[in-house]
């Protein structure tokens, strides 16, 4: 029965439990360690209960990004899309599952065609805030570029690691080396990406139209949660209802404040390009 606990009533009170740990663990405020704990505990429901019958793959990226664990999320998120329900024999244990890691973040998989039943409001939540931080990573790093170039000259940008050129310097230079090296340590290690930016400007464009068009409330809730989190928790949702808004805002919510740079970016951006029909959109809700 493994990868199906939630198929047999005796061990439904294990997934249970384990499903108090996340919540428990991950609540709004909590402290890095104690989400590491909620992330191996939704690791262990996902390994016993495949089929997640829980909703559980909808938090689990949120908790990635509460962590800075980028491609983890992003990781998770692209095997679902890969991996639809209907594609997917979710009982079967000998299939390969989550088998996908250290994929390029770069991808746009929202070029898949896929539904809104295979990639969740959850999921374009988070797919976003990866794709803004990826943003705001190689915003800055063509920032620490520009600065070579007033140190430098032009040759900055020259082929060659531009480390080799921050050697001995003055703290100027380790600042920026000490930024580069941890760009590269986020798999920007070939500091070329500078010239992507406007390639994943347009994939965040693609998901925020996407999210708004199956669900209008998403993007103004994240940015203003305030009318919408003061009500009751609903106790169910359907599908691209003010209910499914509530769960999505309340699970992501912490991954975007985790990021006040990215949440900015985000109210900027609705602020932009959400027009007037931002007015409106939390009617109902």
């Amino acid at each position: 029965i493994l990868g199906n606990f939630w198929g047999y009533f005796e061990t439904r009170p294990f997934c249970r439990a384990l499903g108090t740990v996340v919540k428990m663990y991950s609540v709004a405020g909590a402290a890095k360690k104690s989400i590491y704990e909620s992330i191996i505990a939704v690791l262990k429901l996902h390994y016993f209960n495949r089929s997640d019958n829980m909703g559980y793959r909808d938090t689990t990226p949120a908790l990635f990004l509460r962590v800075d664990q980028d491609q983890l999320a992003f990781d998770f998120i692209r095997w679902y899309v890969l991996y639809p329900d209907d594609q997917y024999d979710w009982g079967d244990p000998r299939l390969p599952f989550l088998h996908y890691w250290k994929s390029d973040r770069s991808e746009d998989i929202l070029m898949n065609e896929i539904g809104p039943y295979d990639f969740s409001l959850a999921h374009i939540a988070i797919y976003v805030l990866i794709k803004v931080r990826l943003y705001l990573h190689l915003v800055n790093v063509d920032a620490m570029y520009a600065m070579l170039t007033l140190l430098h000259g032009n040759h900055a940008r020259e082929s060659g690691s531009p480390l080799t050129k921050l050697e001995g310097q003055t703290g100027v230079h380790r600042v920026i080396k000490e930024y580069l090296v941890g760009v590269a340590g986020q798999g920007l290690g070939d500091f070329q990406g500078v010239r992507y930016k406007g390639a994943i400007l347009n994939q965040i464009h693609t998901a925020f139209q996407k999210g708004e068009e199956y669900n209008p409330r998403i993007w103004k809730a994240l940015v203003n949660p305030k009318p919408l989190l003061s009500q009751p928790s609903p106790g169910s949702f359907s599908m691209k209802s003010a209910e499914e808004c509530y769960f999505t805002v309340e699970s992501c919510l912490p991954a975007w404040t985790a990021h006040p740079d990215c949440l900015q970016f985000l109210i900027n951006y609705v602020k932009a390009h959400g027009g007037t029909k931002y007015d409106y959109i939390m009617d109902g809700c």
